[in-house]
């Protein structure tokens, strides 16, 4: 079936692991962190996707040297 609408909301952080330890110290919530191959983005990108208090999916994701406009 066919779902509209926000699928996920992405948030450019610059320390992704700072980030993950906060959530896990204050809230318990676990997160996998995937890099993204360096074909796809030539700078770099790791990121880990988790879920805010009401189930909506947040992707943080920090990027290498060279940073995009846009997540």
């Amino acid at each position: 079936f066919a779902v509209t609408g926000l699928r996920h909301l992405a948030i450019r952080v610059t320390d992704l692991d700072s980030r993950i330890a906060v959530l896990r110290a204050q809230y318990g919530q676990e997160a996998m962190v995937v890099a993204v191959p360096m074909d796809i983005v030539k700078s770099g990108k790791r990121m880990c996707y988790i879920l805010d208090p009401d189930g909506a999916i947040i992707e943080l994701c920090e990027y290498g040297a060279e940073r995009p406009e846009f997540c």
